[in-house]
């Protein structure tokens, strides 16, 4: 998901910024959680341009490996 978020960075105009926190990554390092919580900040001057973003950060999250 994480990856995916700032590959997006590189499709929404200049002035945006995506910010993420991870707030539950499971209990130890090097194994893969079962699952994982982060939370996402988007800005963008204009409400229509967060919103975009949005729903193509969404669309990131969704996606099946």
């Amino acid at each position: 998901m994480n990856v995916g978020a700032n590959y997006l960075r590189e499709h929404v105009i200049q002035e945006a910024r995506i910010h993420y926190t991870i707030t539950n990554a499971g209990g130890a390092p090097n194994i893969v959680p079962k699952e994982a919580e982060s939370w996402y900040f988007v800005r963008a001057p204009h409400r229509k341009d967060v919103e975009e973003i949005t729903e193509s950060l969404i669309k990131v999250a969704k996606v099946q490996p």
